[in-house]
This record gives structure tokens, C-alpha cells and sequence, in this order.
């Protein structure tokens, strides 16, 4: 079997955990008393706190798939991924069954300590208990809704080097909605450098930045629907124009809001359809992440999203919103809007 073959095969798999019950994993049954839930959740986040450090300190390389399932559409991507601590990842995407390169599913290589606190903040974590991963023993780490107790998310972590090997993020109903693991994977057996203290990136804002933007009239809320909170913050130029993008999680999903100034045109995007939500005009593509494109308040606003349809829906309308002028504006913005894409990740 060719290299070739063999990614497509394991894109297959990938989606083939579609149909898994939210239960398929195994686990040992928690202890039901509060110590022993309370020293489960200890546990849990410990482990994906050290997730978080390996994924910065340690070197590995291997072949990931993801696969993504959103209103009857299945995404899927195979990816050859490398990383170190001194050079961060370098991720080559694989064409899928059909010959096409699917740039809209992202490879996940990164466990941020900020989406660490909001998921142990917004969900209770548990430790199901050990399994095995990519032939390698690992500890799995649930994360239960605190409402009704479903589970919404499962981390398999390796037990030698504490890197997340496999994930899954579920919907409401128990449905698989998100998946992403390693099929082969080569780890330095090096503990790797101590990390650096955090700082900074290229165009990051700290709070009173974001509090002057605020003083200037960008529209920058804390939250939105959903349970997402802003994390990160940051100032892009893209043909030219200041860009602001917004990074909003609750610790599972994560939104992406990206506002220029400007005003939305008429004209019609390819790929995209118009839709109505709440008595605003937006133009929206179905795909994983999911893509909104509107415009309020003097602002062009694209918004990128893996949280659910209504999650979307609901930050989409508590945004502003505006009349479209006839202008030749969103001709211009859809060309761009590939590249605006590539930044859904806001820690590449």
C-alpha cells in the first residue's frame, strides 16, 4: 500500500466515528462520592495542565487526521505534522479521497493553558480511566456538561510524554461533531527545553489596548452566547487595513471574529449563501469551521466558527447589524477572505 493510500485510509477511519455512541470509549466508573469526584476533577486537570506544557516542550512528529460532522456535512483532513519547541509546527496537509486539499479542517497540534481554564471553569472533568492510543498507554480525560452530566469532550493523553494523541468534542445529543488523532506518532524521548515565561505575540493586545480600541469605537464584548469568553485579542493588517481579530472559547469550542472598517456591498460571494438572522442580512458557508459574513456599525464583520449552529446564530445576532449599501466592497473581501481564514487558529 502506498503512503498515499494509507492517509486516505486513515482519513476513512476518521470518519467512520461518526456513528460512535458518546459511551463507545472505555471507561471505569467514576466514584460516585464527593471526595471522589473532587480529586477525579483534580486528577483530570492536572493531566490536561501538563498536556498543555508538552505540547510547548516537547518535539514530535506524525500523521493526524480530523474530521468534523456539521448539519449533514462530514469534513475530513490528513495531515503530516512536525514540531519543536525552537521552530512551533510545520503542518502539510494531505489531498483526501477525491483528490481535493480541505483546507477548511485544521489539524489540532496545540492544547492552550488559556482553553484549559475555561474548560475546567464552563465543564466538569473526569478521569475515565487508562486505554491504550496509536499503540501507546494513555490516561483518557472526560469533560461532562454540568447541567445533566453528558459527555462533551474526551482527551486521550499519553501517559510518557503528556501529549494529547486523540480528541473528540460531542454535541448536546451524545452526537460525535469533532475528532482528531494521531494514526502514527515519533516523540524525542528528551524531556525538551524548559518553557519560556509567556509574552507577547505580533499584534497581540493586552487589556489596555483592548480598553483603548473600546474608547475608539470598536465593538469588542467580554462574552458572547454560548458561554464564550474572550481570550485573545489581536491587531492584523490585511490589504492594507487594520483588522481586529477576537478569539472567543469556551474551553471545547472556539469563535473567531475578525471586524475592518468598512461597509458590506451587495454583490454576491461564490460559495456563499444569504440567509436572514433575526431582521439582518448575512452571508453564510456551511462549512467546518463555519463561515458568517455581515456588516453593522461601520464594520465588515466575517466570523469563523466550530461551536454549534445555534451558538453561531446567537453571537452573530448580538452584534451589530446594518443595512447593506450597494457598494463593490464585498467583491473585494471575498478574495480576500482564504487568507483571513488561515487565521482561525490564533496561537500559528
Amino acid at each position: 500500500m502506498t503512503r498515499l493510500r494509507l492517509l486516505l485510509v486513515v482519513a476513512g477511519a476518521g470518519t467512520l466515528l461518526a456513528g460512535m455512541p458518546s459511551q463507545a470509549a472505555v471507561r471505569t466508573q467514576p466514584d460516585p462520592s464527593p471526595s471522589g469526584a473532587a480529586a477525579g476533577e483534580t486528577r483530570a486537570l492536572e493531566l490536561l495542565s501538563a498536556a498543555s506544557r508538552a505540547a510547548r516542550s516537547r518535539s514530535y512528529s506524525g500523521t493526524q487526521y480530523v474530521s468534523t460532522w456539521r448539519e449533514e456535512t462530514a469534513s475530513s483532513s490528513v495531515a503530516d505534522i512536525r514540531h519543536s519547541p525552537s521552530e512551533g509546527s510545520v503542518v502539510q496537509v494531505r489531498p483526501t479521497a477525491d483528490g481535493e486539499l480541505d483546507s477548511s479542517v485544521t489539524p489540532t497540534t496545540d492544547l492552550d493553558p488559556r482553553l484549559v481554564r475555561l474548560l475546567s471553569e464552563h465543564y466538569v472533568l473526569d478521569v475515565a480511566g487508562p486505554a491504550t492510543c496509536t499503540g501507546r498507554p494513555v490516561e483518557v480525560v472526560e469533560a461532562h456538561h454540568p447541567g445533566d452530566g453528558v459527555v462533551v469532550g474526551r482527551f486521550w493523553i499519553d501517559v510518557a510524554s503528556s501529549l494529547v494523541l486523540r480528541r473528540e468534542i460531542f454535541d448536546r445529543s451524545g452526537r460525535l461533531v469533532r475528532s482528531s488523532a494521531f494514526a502514527t506518532l515519533s516523540i524525542d524521548p528528551s524531556g525538551g527545553p524548559r518553557i519560556a515565561a509567556a509574552t507577547l505575540t505580533t499584534g497581540q493586545l493586552d487589556a489596555a489596548a483592548i480598553d483603548d480600541l473600546r474608547r475608539q469605537g470598536w465593538r469588542i464584548p467580554a462574552a458572547l452566547p454560548g458561554d464564550l469568553e474572550l481570550f485573545d485579542a489581536r491587531m492584523r493588517t490585511h490589504d492594507g487595513q487594520r483588522v481586529l481579530h477576537l478569539s472567543y472559547s469556551d474551553g471545547l469550542s472556539t469563535l473567531s471574529l475578525f471586524a475592518q472598517r468598512g461597509r458590506l456591498g451587495s454583490g454576491r460571494m461564490a460559495g456563499f449563501t444569504k440567509q436572514k438572522v433575526g431582521r439582518s442580512a448575512v452571508w453564510v458557508r456551511p462549512s467546518s469551521p463555519e463561515r458568517v459574513v455581515w456588516g453593522g456599525g461601520g464594520r465588515v464583520f466575517t466570523l469563523l466558527s466550530d461551536a454549534s449552529p445555534e451558538a453561531v446564530r446567537a453571537a452573530v445576532t448580538a452584534l451589530p447589524h446594518e443595512k447593506a449599501p450597494r457598494t463593490g466592497f464585498l467583491a473585494r473581501l471575498g478574495r480576500g477572505l482564504a487568507r483571513v481564514g488561515s487565521w482561525l487558529n490564533p496561537f500559528s
